[in-house]
């Protein structure tokens, strides 16, 4: 445990990462929803084609988890992140013009791939530059952008979008990615810049393995493991995605149905769920800071996620609707950063971005099938999907429990 107190003020690299996170995750992935949403409201598209645009994003998002897990050359992976920051402003312009839904649908595959590649790969690349003692804090603070960027957008759209054409909000979104993409690209320019005197294969942390020495001693056991500590993380997430798909995929169609209102209000829904999402990154660095355990946390807060699933499926309540949506939103993105922090935690730093990536490909891809076998159903069979969600919940729980448990050099 330091002795020295919190500070929210993250360091030029912490807050690059941010930046880059607001983009891929925030931005392009939880604001999706609402601005198709906008797009059908002005006969852009119809209804029908907002999931098949979704759908498109997460083949994108999957393809760019994958690929950006197996570049082997660092120094190749950084100008391609380089290349894909930079398009990320541009994707928005493009949709701005109205393009026919051929386009958009090629715009949201790639907008997926740059998200897919960006949050793979920077959470490694931050903490290359983050002293060992502070790597655990700092991983879980990157992650802030995915909160950020869903409150910024609900407000956009909110200001900008209501009963109006979205092209001034994917405009006003475009022009935020082009500042946002400065420190973005200055992060990647320094790392880029050491790589030159560095071996390529490896991060830039000064204490390879410090955290690690279960790794050195005892390999054998130690590797059973962390293997099991490993497929149980792994487990967790997928199943946390599956629970995406009537929790937050489908949330607001669900709320419409059980409440019988309209879909005007998702906005406020949605900056709701962004401030979970940012409380989810926010707190747990501040008691990752007090010496909290990663581990333990993602024990806790899966009962958390669990609670908000019952809440969710129980309610006819729009109060309780809105409370079920915060606590999903900040155990969704608890459970991200902190997988993240705890794969860092029980790998070389080396393997990092590549356990990370297929992680991010498996979660994903259970997501996809998930969402996409359910579909055609989600409004006849509301409930038995729900009790998917809830039992996806119970059993990341279960997982949690027996990652927390592993008892590594111990």
């Amino acid at each position: 445990m330091t002795n020295s107190s919190f500070s929210f003020k993250p360091n030029k690299y912490v807050f690059a990462g941010i930046c880059a996170t607001t983009m891929a995750l925030g931005f392009i992935r939880f604001d999706l929803g609402l601005l198709a949403s906008m797009m059908a409201q002005s006969n852009w598209i119809v209804s029908s084609d907002i999931g098949n645009l979704a759908a498109f994003g997460m083949l994108g998002a999957i393809g760019g988890c994958f690929t950006q897990a197996n570049i082997r050359n660092q120094k190749q992976s950084i100008k391609l992140i380089q290349w894909l920051v930079l398009i990320i402003p541009i994707t928005f312009f493009l949709e701005a013009f109205k393009p026919n839904l051929q386009i958009l649908r090629l715009i949201q595959f790639g907008s997926g791939w740059i998200s897919g590649a960006i949050t793979t790969a920077i959470p490694s690349i931050v903490l290359s530059f983050i002293k060992d003692e502070q790597k655990s804090t700092a991983s879980t603070q990157i992650w802030m952008g995915g909160g950020l960027g869903a409150i910024i957008g609900a407000l956009i759209i909110d200001t900008l979008g209501r009963g109006q054409s979205p092209r001034p909000v994917l405009s006003f979104i475009g022009v935020l990615c082009v500042f946002m993409c400065i420190p973005v690209i200055s992060l990647l320019r320094s790392y880029q810049a050491n790589l030159q005197n560095k071996n390529p294969s490896y991060p830039l942390s000064s204490n390879h393995n410090k955290d690690q020495p279960e790794i050195h001693s005892n390999p054998k056991r130690n590797r059973q493991k962390i293997t099991v500590a490993l497929v149980a993380l792994s487990a967790g997430f997928i199943l946390m995605n599956i629970s995406q798909v009537p929790f937050l995929a489908m949330q607001q169609s669900i709320i419409s149905n059980k409440l019988h209102i309209s879909t005007s209000s998702s906005s406020v829904a949605y900056m709701l769920l962004g401030v979970g999402s940012l409380l989810g990154s926010v707190i747990p660095s501040i008691l990752i800071h007090r010496g909290a355990h990663i581990k333990i946390l993602l024990q806790f807060f899966a009962l958390l996620g669990l609670t908000s699933g019952i809440l969710f499926s129980l309610s006819n309540s729009l109060i309780i609707f809105s409370i079920a949506a915060i606590l999903y939103g900040f155990w969704e993105m608890c459970t991200a950063s902190l997988t993240a922090g705890r794969i860092f935690e029980l790998v070389p730093d080396s393997d990092h971005t590549k356990i990370w990536g297929m992680t991010g490909v498996f979660g994903q891809s259970s997501f996809a099938i998930f969402g996409f076998t359910s579909q055609s159903s989600a409004s006849s069979n509301i409930s038995s999907i729900l009790n998917i969600g809830l039992i996806a919940l119970t059993l990341h729980a279960t997982c949690e429990f027996i990652q927390s448990h592993s008892k590594i050099n111990e």
